[in-house]
């Protein structure tokens, strides 16, 4: 009996069984593991991920892209892409971009230039809370105009409402920001008075990178918040 434990305190003690250093690699590989899995559940719950539906953000971002947001974001600035949380008889979510914060005036100004298919140059200046003059956000050059700068009053789906308030000054008021479509002529955004200026506590998200189509990324993280 004595010697059956002897055999067995020396396997115990064999370098072949308990290696050196066996006990630190285990315990490195435990952190490990505990350091990916917060990893992943903090990620889950700050990130988010958000797909873009139809075409009012073109060319910016195109219908069915997939955006990593910061979730819990409720500060806005100018010109962030942000997700905005729609009430009412059919909730949704608008992705727009942020144009003007709380206190800042704005006002859309008709060129009476036009182009063919009848389409208007229009401008959207800013004036920055705290400032005394104007800036014209948008200039065209070498002829080339961008989408967000022509009215198309006969578009089926216009973004301008009917009897628009053309060169009106619009102050945002606190807790508010201001947030347009950057394809203007069919985006339904803060210019439509069925919505107006967002309240910041609407704000569902901030974009922060646009996923690769088909890439692994898209797919690895469609599994995650599938």
């Amino acid at each position: 009996m004595e010697n059956s434990s002897t055999i067995q305190r020396d396997l115990e003690k064999s370098p072949l069984l308990n290696p050196p250093g066996a006990h630190i690699i285990f315990t490195i590989l435990t952190y490990v593991l505990i350091a990916i899995m917060v990893f992943f559940i903090g990620f889950i719950l700050i990130v988010g991920v958000s797909e873009v539906r139809g075409d009012s953000m073109n060319d910016t971002l195109r219908n069915n892209d997939r955006l990593l947001t910061w979730q819990h974001s409720r500060r806005t600035r100018v010109d962030d892409i942000v997700i905005i949380y729609v009430g009412g008889e059919t909730e949704r979510h608008f992705v727009k971009r942020v144009v003007a914060v709380e206190g800042d005036t704005i006002r859309f100004m008709r060129s009476g230039e036009f182009i063919e298919g009848g389409r208007e140059i229009v401008f959207l200046e800013r004036k920055l809370k705290g400032e005394n003059s104007f800036t014209r956000l948008y200039e065209y050059r070498d002829g080339i105009i961008p989408e967000h700068m022509l009215r198309c009053p006969n578009h089926l789906l216009s973004g301008w409402p009917a009897n628009f308030a053309w060169n009106q000054e619009i102050t945002v008021p606190a807790g508010h920001f201001y947030a347009l479509g950057d394809h203007r002529n069919i985006s339904a955004d803060s210019r439509n008075p069925r919505f107006g200026p967002f309240a910041v506590e609407n704000l569902r998200g901030r974009k922060f990178h646009r996923l690769a189509r088909r890439g692994v990324a898209e797919w690895f993280l469609g599994l995650i918040y599938r």
